[in-house]
C-alpha cells in the first residue's frame, strides 16, 4: 500500500502532472520498469483496477495502434523470403 505521505504528495499534483505521471508510467510499464516510477505504489493498483484516465488510455491505445499499422505496413514492404533455408 502507498505511504499516506506519497499519496498525499500525488493528491496535491495538479490534474496536468498528474496525467503527465500516468503517460510516464505507461510508458514505464510498457519499458517493463514501472516499479522505478516514482508513484508506482499509487498507480499500479489504479491501473490493476482499470482507473486510468480516460484520456491517457485513449493517447496510450492511439500510440499502439499506431505502432502495429506502421509493423503491418512495413511487413507488406518487407515479405518474410519463403524457405529462407
Amino acid at each position: 500500500m502507498a505511504s499516506i505521505d506519497l499519496f498525499t504528495t500525488w493528491t496535491q499534483l495538479s490534474e496536468a502532472q498528474q496525467l503527465n505521471e500516468w503517460r510516464a508510467f505507461l510508458t514505464s510499464l510498457d519499458a517493463g520498469d514501472a516499479g522505478y516510477h516514482r508513484y508506482y505504489p499509487v498507480l499500479m493498483p489504479l491501473w490493476d483496477r482499470g482507473d486510468v484516465p480516460a484520456i491517457v488510455e485513449d493517447e496510450a491505445m492511439s500510440a499502439y495502434e499506431t505502432e502495429m499499422r506502421e509493423q503491418a505496413e512495413w511487413e507488406a514492404r518487407n515479405p518474410p523470403a519463403a524457405d529462407a533455408w
